[in-house]
């Protein structure tokens, strides 16, 4: 009874383990999903209330502009009637409910050479009834101040930072100014609109999409013009907390939100975490709307709370009910444990105790039966097939040393000709080959590569060998013997094996070498001082594929002191432990650096050395032969 209650705890504790996992990750997956469609919502509903706020301001600066444009010719022609004039800037803030105060500046001793200043100006007073005045003195020496040299100097409309008026309102304005002509296009003076910027703050305010969030705005030069905390007003920049913190990625962000672009921005302060969306006014101005995570996440995390208040009493229910389950049901796995142990101890011919239901229970003790009569078989079958294995590496050890004895091992020794070859099969045999054979002072010699690995290619070698010293010593053309193994090879080839080469004829008295490639690796030819390069070779097709397949050979003569390397792709294509290949570029480095006068033997013992020191303890993955050939 122990063994099954063990047994149906642990199972229970799995089952709610799992369950339990799948509801983590069902639950992750719907607070992250949740909390992302918060995340996105917010950023949609508060973009889309900000611009339909920007699109509302933009249309009463633009009326502004508007006004101000159309009144400005008429400064021209009443220059010199005061009464006119101030008609004129009457009417105009008449025009427009939004204008509250409105001045034009003429240049000093522009309309009157005795009279340095003229300025026409017009406002509300406190009860609402517009006024007028002429302004200009040393207290109000208005030629120096933004609102007029400002758009004098740059030739174009300005909207004004920020400020109080003390010109009449004693209000928060900003003012629109107008550089204004005369007709042979001198500078006359500046025609300028103000605004009274609290319609503006309040409808930047009313911009409040959840119950912490709040707006703020800045002028050109960073300073609030509105802001929740009234105090930063004209006193404080939107640089200023980041400056005192030391946060200079928040800088230059900041700087790339004030040079006019659109976007979000993240906070993850301490004292503040969340998001602002900022945009740009028309005017050079700056909004951003603020909002925290703690607003824009809450109903997502009340939802993401009480689905795993949920899941949590799911889960204890499943394991109370699971456990009570279980236990009536795991008492009579107990007997079938005690005879597994029994049969994993080496008994095998323990009693399996014998079941009545039609039921898993049932299943298990012909599985037992089972498993214990096919132990029985498999240990003799083990036998017999151990003595069998032994049989086959011992043949397969012995057509690896017959393969290798039909490897040319009696090298050519003449003046001029250093000749060496090597080949390393990746399994006990391959299907590699290299030949080589002097005749009449010219020497034949062949690299080969046939397609797939083990004993099937290890007999197309056999048979590629064979069939290039037979033909090669007929005295045909490179291209000629390599068109004849193809054809042979071609003949009843439903296997569809093929094999690439590299063929060869050097005449060792003119060093002319007549070559033909049939798809093989690129050959390296090092010049006397060392310096390689790949031999251009004609793109003809591998030995086996196509019957007829015209071949074209080549011809270069080569200089006393070269080096020819012939190599398979198992040496550029060695592989290291994280999948980069050995390659061409690293090959031609290698010979690069060897001694040019070193013999042929030395120089691939060193590209071997070469090799494994790249591969270090990775398997070979396919045959490597390499051949030198020396001048």
């Amino acid at each position: 009874m122990k063994a099954s209650r063990s047994f149906a705890k642990r199972l229970s504790l799995n089952i709610i383990g799992t369950t339990a996992l799948l509801f983590l990750a069902a639950i992750l997956t719907l607070g992250i999903v949740s909390y992302s469609m918060a995340y996105n919502s917010a950023i949609k509903e508060t973009s889309a209330a900000m611009e339909n706020n920007f699109l509302e301001i933009e249309n009463v600066l633009g009326e502004v502009e508007a006004v101000t444009n159309s009144n400005a010719w008429l400064v021209e022609k009443f220059c010199q009637n005061d009464t006119a004039l101030l008609d004129v800037v009457s009417n105009l803030i008449l025009s427009d409910s939004n204008i509250v105060s409105c001045a034009i500046g003429f240049e000093p001793y522009s309309v009157n050479p005795d009279q340095m200043y003229y300025c026409p100006f017009a406002y509300y007073d406190e009860e609402g009834n517009v006024r007028t005045r002429m302004m200009g003195s040393d207290d109000y020496d208005y030629p120096t101040m933004d609102w007029y040299i400002i758009p004098k100097i740059l030739g174009h409309e300005y909207w004004s930072e920020p400020s109080f008026d003390s010109d009449g309102s004693g209000r928060l304005i900003t003012s629109f100014s107008k550089p204004l002509f005369w007709k042979d296009g001198s500078f006359m003076g500046v025609i300028k609109a103000d605004i009274d910027l609290q319609w503006l703050t309040d409808k930047i305010q009313s911009i409040k999409p959840y119950e912490n969030s709040y707006t703020m705005l800045a002028g050109r030069n960073g300073s609030y013009i509105s802001h929740i905390d009234k105090s930063k007003i004209l006193s404080e920049t939107v640089f200023t907390e980041s400056l005192k913190a030391g946060d200079a990625d928040a800088i230059e962000k900041i700087r790339k939100m004030m040079s006019g672009d659109t976007g979000v921005m993240k906070i993850n302060r301490p004292e503040f975490k969340g998001f602002f969306i900022y945009g740009p006014l028309s005017n050079g101005w700056t909004a951003a709307l603020v909002c925290s995570y703690k607003d824009v996440f809450s109903k997502a995390t009340r939802m993401n709370n009480i689905s795993f208040l949920v899941a949590l009493l799911g889960l204890l229910l499943l394991y109370l009910t699971n456990r009570r389950i279980i236990s009536r049901h795991a008492q009579p796995i107990t007997e079938f444990a005690y005879s597994a142990l029994n049969i994993s101890q080496g008994n095998f011919k323990a009693r399996i105790p014998e079941v009545n239901s039609e039921d898993e229970l049932h299943r298990l003790h012909d599985s037992l039966v089972y498993m214990e009569r096919s132990i029985n078989e498999y240990i003799e079958e083990l036998r017999s097939t151990t003595a069998s294995n032994e049989r086959y590496e011992s043949e397969l050890n012995v057509a690896s040393a017959i393969q290798m004895q039909m490897l040319p091992k009696d090298y050519p020794h003449f003046e001029g000709l250093d000749l060496y070859a090597q080949l390393h099969p990746a399994k006990e045999v391959g299907g590699d080959l290299y030949d080589f054979f002097v005749k009449d002072r010219t020497v034949y010699f062949v690299v080969g590569d046939v397609s797939g690995k083990g004993v099937p290619a290890a007999l197309y070698m056999a048979i590629t060998r064979s069939a290039f010293r037979f033909i090669a010593g007929l005295g045909l053309p490179v291209e000629g013997v390599v068109a004849r193994i193809n054809n042979s090879f071609c003949d009843g080839n439903d296997s569809g094996m093929f094999v690439t080469m590299f063929v060869g004829c050097l005449n060792l008295d003119t060093l002319e070498l007549n070559y033909c490639n049939a798809g093989h690796n690129p050959i390296l030819v090092l010049s006397p001082d060392g310096k390689p390069s790949y031999l251009h070779a004609k793109p003809n097709l591998a030995a086996g594929l196509f019957e007829d397949f015209p071949y074209q050979g080549e011809s270069i003569t080569l200089e006393r002191g070269s080096r020819l390397l012939i190599y398979t792709d198992g040496v550029t294509e060695a592989e290291n432990r994280i999948k980069n290949l050995y390659g061409e570029q690293r090959l031609e480095e290698f010979a690069r650096n060897e001694d040019a006068t070193e013999s042929s033997a030395q120089f691939l013992d060193n590209l071997l050395l070469s090799i494994k020191e790249f591969v270090k303890d990775n398997t070979q993955n396919d045959d490597i032969t390499i051949m030198s050939i020396k001048l």
